[in-house]
């Protein structure tokens, strides 16, 4: 737990940003047809409708990769809280240790996010718990299927990445 997960995820974004772009660029050489002979959906659209179609694939992406973000970043905080609780095992008597760490570690994968985020104030700035807690409503929002009824701010990739990675690398100091 010496390292920050997210980098492989904001590497894997960067990557797929950069063949949206190529994409674009590719959808407007004259050659265009040819370029896209071997792709399931491009080539069988019109130059603007592939533009469309580029475009939605990019904003799904994105949405997408607040949620592997957020993913990420929860794996990587309640493995973080089980190795914190491992001072649970030197209670006294070890009996007691012995029945509380299990059972901690067990329960820590059962936590609402919104919970732990709060017993993650006092270890982080509350500012940076309050735009968490706007990543997670926005992954939740994406992840129960978009209710248009209940519109979280809007979250990109590049703000859950920031403020995700701040969180890590504050947790990894301690």
């Amino acid at each position: 737990m010496n390292s920050n997960p997210l980098f492989a995820v904001w590497q894997s974004y960067q990557a797929l940003q950069d063949c949206f772009e190529i994409a674009k660029v590719a959808n407007k050489h004259p050659d265009r047809d040819n370029l896209f002979v071997k792709t399931e959906i491009l080539h069988l659209q019109d130059q603007a409708n592939a533009r469309q179609v580029i475009k939605q694939g990019k904003s799904d992406a994105d949405e997408l990769f607040v949620v592997s973000l957020w993913a990420t970043f929860e794996r990587f905080v309640r493995t973080y809280l089980q190795e914190k609780g491992k001072k649970l095992q030197e209670i006294s008597p070890t009996s007691l240790a012995g029945s509380i760490y299990p059972y901690f570690e067990k329960e820590v994968e059962f936590w609402k996010a919104e919970d732990i985020l709060d017993l993650l104030k006092s270890t982080l700035a509350a500012d940076l718990i309050g735009q968490a807690k706007q990543i997670l409503q926005y992954r939740n929002w994406i992840a129960h299927g978009k209710n248009s009824n209940k519109i979280p701010p809007q979250v990109t990739p590049v703000y859950a990445f920031d403020i995700l990675n701040e969180m890590v690398e504050l947790m990894l100091l301690n």
